[in-house]
């Protein structure tokens, strides 16, 4: 195996015993315990995914993401928060287009590899997909269009799934303030629009799979 493995978390203990997990899984693994090592590191490496801490001082996680993807090098570098923190519409308004998943901390050792998995296998199929498209005489701004919206859509919904096994237990709606049910909308917004325009890309090339 030759994924390498970025963790970045300041609290050194845990990013520690991820790393050393990976290594004895056979994966290449590096440990970052702030925002600026993060990105210090990435000058010189370029990681097969990111595992990033959401809450972290001073910069916290969706700020380090933001400067991550700046980078044209890190645009389809698999990123993957961590955290503690109950995830809310407004985090997948402001960045649920920018990440490739969600995790909820505590987060076990043997669980990290599962989450490898999963990257991996988005990103062969993904490749088959382009690779079909390209053989179908599809243009290349038109398959980047297409590749983007089926993975943002994949993504929120995931991420909206996770709203709602966290903060919809209740029947009454009425429970929950304007704030929150507006941002449940828009995200609901988002996912139409993206399944919309994967629909259309679909009905035009049928033939590819």
């Amino acid at each position: 195996m030759n994924n390498i493995i970025m963790v970045v978390d300041d609290t050194k203990v845990l990013a520690n015993l991820y790393c050393n997990f990976l290594k004895k899984s056979g994966y290449g693994s590096v440990a970052a315990y702030s925002s600026r090592e993060c990105l210090t590191l990435l000058e010189e490496i370029v990681p097969d995914l990111i595992l990033l801490d959401i809450v972290m001082e001073p910069v916290d996680g969706w700020e380090t993401l933001l400067k991550i993807r700046e980078d044209e090098r890190f645009l389809d570098t698999a990123v993957i928060m961590m955290t503690a923190k109950s995830i809310v519409p407004g985090d997948i308004i402001s960045y649920g287009t920018l990440i490739d998943g969600y995790v909820m901390k505590p987060v076990k050792p043997i669980e990290l590899i599962d989450l490898i998995d999963i990257a991996d296998r988005k990103k062969k199929e993904s490749s088959g997909l382009r690779t079909s498209a390209e053989k179908s005489g599809v243009e290349k701004r038109e398959i980047d269009l297409f590749m983007r919206n089926l993975k943002e859509y994949g993504v929120i919904l995931e991420l909206r799934d996770m709203i709602f096994k966290i903060h919809f237990p209740l029947e009454d709606s009425g429970e929950y303030d304007e704030e929150f049910l507006a941002g449940m909308a828009q995200v609901d917004n988002m996912i139409n629009e993206r399944r919309s325009a994967i629909n259309a890309f679909k009905s035009i090339y049928s033939d590819i799979e």
